[in-house]
């Protein structure tokens, strides 16, 4: 017997603003959370299984967006946010946030 009824998951973030009270979002196993998403679902292929990563072509936060593209994965278990430390560091002024290290790898 199956685990869960289709071979997919949902993510959805609540975004609070404040870190305080925030409430958190929820996962989805087996079907796509109807109350928390659109009716447009996006598919994106996956270039390795191991970390949910794929294809990123663009992103923008602010003034900052850069269309350059990298592979990327999806980690909800984390807060952190890791990339080239350029990108990083345009993200979080767009975001009004500072960097508050960094860890070169």
């Amino acid at each position: 017997s199956e685990l869960v009824d289709q071979p997919l998951f949902t993510v959805w973030l609540e975004h609070e603003g404040a870190q305080e009270n925030v409430n958190g979002g929820i996962y989805t196993y087996g079907a796509i959370d109807t109350t928390n998403c659109g009716p447009i679902i996006a598919y994106e292929p996956l270039s390795s299984a191991t970390y949910f990563e794929f294809k990123l072509t663009s992103m923008s936060l602010g003034s900052y967006s850069n269309n350059k593209g990298w592979k990327v994965i999806s980690d909800t278990g984390t807060s952190l946010m890791a990339g080239p430390e350029a990108i990083v560091e345009q993200l979080a002024t767009a975001a009004g946030a500072k960097v508050s290290s960094i860890i070169k790898l």
